[in-house]
């Protein structure tokens, strides 16, 4: 029995645009921002493999700094857990971390220079890498991936003229986007062409929010397994020392 593959992806895209429609409904803008971001949330909590959480906060490290506050950030916590929260804000491990984004309306040149900052606050962070136990052996800490860092919008003016919108201002690689991705008009990436000499990719056409979103998963699979939080470090900057007493 054959299944139309493409039919398929073109239809759950469809279902998925017509819950970003719901966040143009209120007139009122913190209310519409709340529900596209929502919006977004929910659409990688329904894409994303299931080892992945999706969730907004800050982002921590252990030497006592954070990020700012990121409007989606798809994380790992396998081998880092999320140590704490304060009124619903998550604070989430930068050892946990596998990609930031900023949300906005639409794709202009001032809102993906938030999200380069936003993305740049997060990848300056201090990350540990500790042992772990994997297959029964105590294994070395893992290497570091590069966070991916991304720009998600319901649509953007005009793809004519990408690079216009898409460059970036500076040659900071911190600041680096490697994905813009509306819901409405598909969107651009870099993953197959990689920075320094990075150019976007551009998709625009019916099926490009789900490519995006494929595109995004196969760049999380490059990364693998996040790494594992070395739990003395975070312990030796936020808790007192104690007296061990020997036994007589």
């Amino acid at each position: 029995m054959k299944h139309d593959i493409d039919k398929a992806f073109k239809l759950a895209e469809k279902f998925w645009q017509a819950k970003f429609e719901t966040a143009d409904i209120s007139s009122h803008t913190t209310e519409k921002g709340d529900m596209l971001e929502n919006s977004w949330l929910e659409f990688f909590r329904g894409t994303l493999p299931s080892r992945y959480k999706v969730d907004r906060g800050f982002v921590i490290s252990a030497d006592d700094n954070k990020s700012k506050q990121m409007d989606c950030i798809v994380y790992d916590s396998t081998y880092t857990p999320v140590l704490f929260q304060e009124h619903s804000v998550l604070y989430i491990p930068a050892e946990a971390v596998h990609a930031v984004f900023e949300v906005k309306q639409t794709v202009t040149p001032a809102h993906i220079k938030d999200a380069a900052n936003g993305v740049e606050s997060v990848r300056a962070l201090h990350r540990t890498s500790g042992p772990y136990v994997g297959d029964g052996e105590v294994k070395e800490p893992k290497n570091l991936f590069p966070v991916i860092g991304g720009l998600l919008a319901r649509k953007i003016p005009n793809w004519n003229n990408p690079a216009a919108t898409l460059n970036h201002t500076d040659d900071n690689p911190e600041r680096y986007l490697d994905i813009v991705l509306t819901s409405e008009k598909g969107g651009a990436d870099c993953f197959e062409t990689g920075y320094p000499d990075a150019s976007f990719d551009v998709y625009e056409s019916e099926g490009g929010l789900m490519r995006g979103v494929f595109m995004l998963i196969s760049a999380l699979q490059k990364q693998g397994t996040g790494p594992a939080i070395d739990m003395d470090a975070w312990v030796s900057g936020i808790i007192t020392p104690v007296n061990r007493i020997d036994p007589d």
